[in-house]
């Protein structure tokens, strides 16, 4: 939807533009998402969504919204990362947030989330910022999926998209499983090489 430009394989998002995977995700019992960001030189405006995973059939159904997700926001003067996973309504969502230098705010940034039991997990640069486990009996991968899972790149999954404009994203994997900190730095070096061996 919208226009998407490419450059060297990165996708470039242009106003109100987004993709919409069709890796199937069903049956996933945990999950690695990783992948590369840059900002635009002009900055972030408001709440820019990187990727949002989800049932698309029960996301906003009844305010009981499940999804995994990663976006950026303005919320620090350099940007700030935010994952989130939302397991069955908003007073059980959890974030794990990551303040941008501004040196990491004008180079691309390596983000990498995971989702296993409960444990939610996010990576920047190859460093581990946070780990916690979801206080949540609905906080099951399965149950956040659904029947009908949906991956949606540079936009979220409710009326008002909240897009990615001008982010560029580049290189993003999905793993069948939540890898980790080791697994992380052989099979995804954020620095100097391509993911490589990424699972279905």
């Amino acid at each position: 939807e919208g226009t998407v430009t490419y450059e060297g394989g990165a996708a470039k998002f242009g106003e109100n533009a987004w993709l919409k995977s069709d890796l199937d995700l069903k049956g996933f019992e945990e999950i690695t998402v990783a992948v590369k960001v840059k900002i635009p030189e002009t900055g972030l405006t408001g709440t820019n969504w990187i990727y949002d995973i989800n049932d698309q059939e029960n996301h906003a159904a009844e305010n009981k919204p499940y999804y995994f997700g990663l976006h950026l926001n303005t919320s620090t003067q350099n940007g700030q990362v935010k994952g989130e996973t939302m397991p069955g309504g908003w007073p059980n969502g959890n974030n794990i947030v990551y303040d941008l230098s501004a040196e990491e705010a004008a180079d691309t940034v390596t983000v990498v989330c995971t989702f296993k039991e409960k444990i939610f997990t996010m990576f920047v640069n190859g460093s581990k910022i946070q780990e916690y486990t979801v206080d949540s009996e609905d906080a099951v991968l399965s149950k956040i999926l659904g029947e009908n899972p949906v991956l949606q790149i540079g936009k979220a999954n409710w009326n008002a998209g909240e897009y990615a404009p001008d982010i560029t994203v580049d290189e993003m994997v999905v793993y069948s499983t939540a890898l980790t900190a080791e697994e992380l730095a052989e099979a995804f070096n954020p620095y100097n090489s391509s993911p490589r061996n990424a699972s279905d």
